[in-house]
């Protein structure tokens, strides 16, 4: 996942399957990060949810990830390190 202003880059690569990338519109305004979560993790948290909105709040690239949203939910994604 790669967070620039107002707007997320997600992508993965797969050495059977190829690359994908995909690109939508936030609201964003901090420093540029580029942050690698394993996507099963990710894929529980929002398939448990119902709402329409989350809030995803990062330090770094190196530090965990909080996934929030307006129903009492906490999550918390460890990062893998990426080169």
């Amino acid at each position: 996942m790669a967070f620039e202003k107002n707007q997320l880059t997600i992508s993965t690569i797969s050495p059977e399957v190829g690359e994908a990338s995909e690109s939508i519109a936030i609201k964003y305004s901090g420093k540029s990060v580029a942050i690698a979560f394993n996507p099963d993790f990710v894929m529980d948290c929002l398939r448990s949810l119902t709402s329409d909105e989350i809030a995803i709040e990062l330090s770094d690239e190196l530090s965990p990830g909080v996934i929030k949203c307006d129903a009492p939910f906490l999550y918390v994604l460890m990062p893998m390190r990426i080169r």
